[in-house]
């Protein structure tokens, strides 16, 4: 099972399995999903899709954690459920 939270870096899917549960990222310009460092998280290095996939253009730096909590928090206030079920 995995959930969705949408936000303005894009789209975060928390997935989990037995023993652990963890953040996913789809990039906003390939659609890709992946995971992000610890440093990219917090801001402190940027993501560069371009060196892993020379289709894509995406190369930024923001506070991906921050903006994930923040993005839980605003579908809380706003009435609504943290994240949305992901359904294929």
């Amino acid at each position: 099972m995995s959930e969705i939270v949408k936000s303005a870096l894009g789209r975060f899917r928390r997935v989990a399995d037995a023993d652990k549960k963890w953040w996913l990222w789809e990039c906003p310009v390939c659609k890709r999903w992946g995971g992000l460092s610890e440093q990219q998280w917090e801001g402190k290095v940027s993501v560069d899709h371009s060196k892993m996939h020379a289709d894509c253009t995406y190369h930024e730096t923001h506070e991906f954690g921050q903006q994930l909590v923040s993005a839980v928090r605003a579908n809380i206030l706003m009435g609504g459920p943290p994240a949305i079920e992901d359904k294929p």
